[in-house]
């Protein structure tokens, strides 16, 4: 479980389900500040695995503020970038780096 922290005060949680090489869900949750589930209710998710070509990745809303979307993992770094929208029109940028292990 990844915690990326703004500088508003809230923060993004990025993780892989289940963190092995193979089939795995990235999940993708938003919070405010007071640590409740953001109201975030678009969201694109892009990978790119060390030494290989980026992808954006067709993700679902679970619930406001989290999303969830398929990929297949390799071993090594997983860059995330995630670009969201809150209902209030702001936009909400970040980037976080995932070890997948063998």
């Amino acid at each position: 479980l990844h915690t990326i922290h703004l500088p508003d005060g809230s923060s993004v949680q990025i993780y892989l389900d289940p963190g092995s090489p193979g089939p795995n869900e990235l999940h993708v949750t938003f919070y405010d500040a007071s640590g409740s589930e953001r109201p975030v209710t678009t969201a694109t998710l892009a990978v790119r695995p060390a030494n290989q070509p980026g992808e954006i990745l067709t993700s679902r809303l679970l619930e406001p503020g989290h999303f969830v979307a398929d990929l297949e993992a390799i071993a090594g770094d997983l860059a995330v970038d995630v670009v969201g929208i809150d209902d209030a029109g702001t936009q909400i940028h970040v980037h976080g780096t995932i070890g997948v292990q063998p």
